[in-house]
């Protein structure tokens, strides 16, 4: 316990601490202020690329994505909605819940959540994404390092998917913002 220890050790082990928390607090305000107090989101893990080509576009709608993608595209996509997202157990009822799993590990039903569906999201490490390409009805149009985009053929896509098919979809050439909110 604390009062087995000698006065001095004391004294030295609250110095100690006391000089290391002063050292964090000066290292996170130091990084918050280089960052701008914005919070680095990293383009290799969350579909920041995606979200500019969506952007460009003007492609909105009811979008099926990664659970953990959801709340990004929710930031980034406010006109869209999202299947699901990480809030998942607070937030979406569990029939929802249950389609969304079913999709993604192709079980039961899986097509059911695509009824109210305009855009998948599909990460490309999600093994068996090529199964996508033979939905009837989808369309392919968006390939980055990590994720792949299907649009359904339907009035809200028309234009996009004209646009693709005579190669004028814009595809932002520009580094998209590392900060959120960016």
């Amino acid at each position: 316990t604390l009062e087995t220890l000698s006065t001095p050790f004391k004294k030295i082990s609250q110095t100690a601490l006391g000089l290391f928390i002063v050292f964090q607090i000066g290292m996170t305000g130091y990084f918050y202020n280089h960052n701008k107090f914005q919070i680095f989101v990293e383009p290799t893990v969350y579909p920041v690329y995606l979200a500019q080509f969506l952007e460009h576009n003007d492609i909105n709608g009811n979008i099926v994505s990664p659970f953990d993608w959801g709340e990004y595209l929710i930031w980034k996509r406010p006109k869209s909605k999202v299947a699901i997202d990480g809030r998942f157990r607070t937030v979406y009822p569990e029939h929802i819940i249950r389609q969304a799993w079913n999709f993604w590990e192709r079980k039961g039903n899986w097509r059911e959540i695509l009824k109210n569906s305009d855009i998948i999201v599909v990460k490309t490490t999600h093994a068996g994404d090529e199964g996508f390409t033979s939905l009837s009805k989808w369309k392919k149009i968006y390939k980055d390092p990590i994720c792949i985009v299907y649009l359904k053929q339907n009035k809200r896509n028309n234009d996009a998917i004209t646009k693709f098919a005579k190669n004028k979809l814009i595809n932002p050439n520009a580094l998209p913002p590392y900060n959120f909110p960016g």
